[in-house]
């Protein structure tokens, strides 16, 4: 029997139950799909500012971020270390001596406080991964419990218990697990895959603030 003999054969509560299984899966993919593509560009836009090495890397930096013609990432979190160092300024556009150690802290607490709100917005939606991954084996294993249930039902009121009678029933239930398992298996390694991958991004941007505050350090003291 193929797999729609054997989906329309079944009872209606494991139909109901592949159909969610199914759902879940496309929707998984979906997410697999955003996020594949959110990872890509970010990684992309950290390559583009770990590339800059010239000799005022600061303003390179700080092009980067007023660009305008990507979306940005960590640009965000640079724009937010620019905004603090304007907001420290006085009424000349200048920074006293006295006040920089406090003006890079401020800048590097806006930033981290910046860093989190990526980390935020990276992290949305792929708790549904985990979700799926382990919530999909159960679906498939009530689905089959009651398929196998229904089939037990049908032979006892048929009083036959032949293989060739009960095979297609006992099919018709384990097709729900194996569809389970289907939509759970890929959800739950990609799940692990982008924590590993914003656990990554969250180092990086770190590194990456430390090294900007540094710059920006740097760039005050020589333009006094």
């Amino acid at each position: 029997m193929t797999f729609w003999e054997l989906f329309l054969e079944a009872s209606i509560v494991v139909k109901l139950i592949i159909l969610f299984l199914i759902f879940l899966s496309v929707y998984s993919w979906a997410v697999v799909g955003k996020k594949h593509q959110e990872f890509r560009k970010r990684y992309k836009e950290l390559n583009i500012i770990k590339s800059k090495n010239g000799k005022n890397i600061f303003k390179e930096w700080t092009a980067i971020a007023n660009e305008n013609e990507n979306k940005g990432y960590f640009k965000n979190v640079i724009k937010k270390g620019i905004l603090a160092i304007n907001n420290s300024k006085d009424e000349n556009s200048k920074i006293k001596k006295e006040d920089l150690e406090s003006i890079i802290a401020y800048m590097k607490e806006s930033m981290e406080v910046a860093i989190e709100r990526e980390i935020q917005i990276i992290k949305k939606n792929t708790s549904i991964l985990a979700t799926i991954g382990s919530v999909s084996p159960y679906i498939g294993l009530l689905g089959t419990v009651w398929g196998i249930m229904q089939s037990f039902i049908a032979i006892g009121v048929a009083k036959q218990a032949t293989l060739e009678y009960v095979a297609p029933s006992i099919a018709e239930a384990l097709i729900a697990t194996a569809i389970a398992l289907f939509t759970a298996i890929p959800a739950y390694i990609f799940y692990n895959s982008y924590q590993n991958k914003v656990e990554e991004l969250s180092e990086e941007y770190q590194l990456l603030t430390d090294e900007f505050c540094l710059l920006a350090k740097n760039n005050l003291n020589k333009s006094k």
